[in-house]
Parts: C-alpha cells; structure tokens; sequence
C-alpha cells in the first residue's frame, strides 16, 4: 500500500511539473509579445493607454488562467462601491502571492506601484516598466513621492492598488499597516477603498509554489469609500481602513480565512 502511495504521489508532483510548465512556456510566449508591443508604442501611447492594455493582457493570459489553475472558488462582494469612472485607492491586505491575480481579475484599471527591483525581472519587470505602472525606489522617499505625483498626473482616474502591510502575511494573521498608501491619499484626496482578502493563504501558503490547495473558498469584499477631508490624518485614514478590512475579514473567518 505505501509502495502505491508512494507512486501516485511522485505521479501528482510530475503531472503538476509538466502542468507548471506548459503554463510558463505559453505565458511567457504571451507576455513577451505583450511587452515587445508595449516597448514599440511607448513613444507614441500614453500611460493611460499603455496602463490599461498591459492591465487587460495580465487579466486574460496570467491572472485568469492562475485562477482557475488553482480551481479557487472566488466570490466578490461590494463591487457597487467600485466607480469605473474615477480614481480611488484600493487599500488590500495581503495574504498571499495569490492577491496579485486576484487583484489584477477583479479591478478593472488598476494600478501597482511597483518597487524598482521588479522592473529588472524578466516579463513583468518590462510589463510594469512600459506598461503604465508606478515605478518607485523605495531608498529614495522624493524620487517614489515624484513618481507617484507624475503618475496620478497622467493618469488620473486610474485605481491604485496598494497592499497596505507592505508584505505578505507569514502567519496568516494581518500584520501592522505601513504608512505610504495613507498619505498618498492624503497628498492626492483620492478616496480610499477598503479591500479585503479572505481565504487566499490557504490556497497559497508562504514558500510554496507548488504546494497550492484546490478549490478552497476565497472571498474578496470591498468595503464602503472612506472620503479623504482636509482635517484627517494618517493615523485617522490608516484605523478606518484596518477598522473595515478587520470587519470584513471576521464576517468571512468560519468559511475561508485564517484570520480573526
């Protein structure tokens, strides 16, 4: 019996190899051609226009397909505070590599502000350096605040989506709130939306790649716009935002989430 065990266990991590694989090869064949069209127009397209293809090439051929990859049962709630027609900060918390896709399907056009170090990767270092997204050193706090700046100035109904903890969970419980997405609304009034993950972790744990589970119930809410006034504060901004998201996630807890 360990012996047959044995067996279709080697078989399932083989069948998942060749799965990964045959993913990576057709992704890449993708994304190349999505980056090679992004690099020819950027001259002549704006980031707006560069943005929202890169956003819709990632949706179909990455985040869609890494979705149903994972066979995840993904439910959203609280689209009807989502303004297709203004800008707004989407303040997530993260619990895993999955938000990423997650995002990428369920926002339509979004925005990361992406570290420095990502524009070197292969793929989406290119996708994010020509393709409309918010390049940042985080080294160099007046070079990321002039980044983020010019970026709301060319594009300014665009949606960022910001993880608010900086980092993904390692415990599975949300950790502290960094300070950056709050006064970014601050500086810029752009109203905040709450977004709040649930079930993710368990799809994808920390240090996996290979090891996701399937099927699992995710759940992404999004809570109600908290309106930025002059007289708030990053403190104020950053305990409404934790105060909705901590609401949300407790609400999904018996299902999903590892929170609470």
């Amino acid at each position: 019996m360990k012996g047959f065990q044995l067996f279709f266990w080697r078989l399932s991590i083989l069948v998942r190899a060749v799965l990964l694989t045959t993913y990576i090869s057709w992704f890449h064949r993708r994304g190349c051609g999505a980056v090679r069209n992004l690099a020819r127009y950027q001259s002549r397209a704006s980031d707006k226009v560069r943005g929202r293809y890169i956003w819709r090439v990632a949706r179909r051929f990455w985040a869609q397909p890494i979705i149903n990859l994972t066979r995840a049962r993904v439910e959203v709630i609280g689209r009807e505070h989502l303004d297709d027609a203004r800008a707004y900060i989407v303040a997530a918390n993260h619990e895993s590599a999955f938000d990423i896709p997650l995002a990428v399907g369920i926002v339509e056009g979004g925005r990361f502000i992406v570290k420095r170090e990502i524009s070197r990767l292969p793929v989406f270092g290119k996708a994010a350096l020509h393709g409309g997204q918010i390049i940042v050193d985080r080294a160099n706090n007046a070079q990321a605040v002039a980044a983020i700046h010019a970026g709301i100035k060319v594009w300014p109904n665009a949606r960022l989506v910001i993880f608010v903890e900086g980092t993904r969970t390692r415990t599975g419980e949300m950790g502290p709130f960094k300070k950056g997405a709050f006064h970014i609304a601050l500086d810029t009034k752009l109203p905040i939306i709450p977004m709040a993950i649930s079930g993710a972790f368990r799809v994808l744990p920390p240090n996996s790649i290979m090891r996701v589970t399937p099927g699992v119930h995710v759940t992404v809410e999004f809570g109600k716009p908290i309106i930025v006034h002059e007289w708030d504060t990053v403190l104020s901004l950053m305990t409404e935002t934790r105060a909705q998201i901590e609401r949300m996630l407790a609400r999904h807890a018996s299902r999903a989430s590892p929170h609470g």
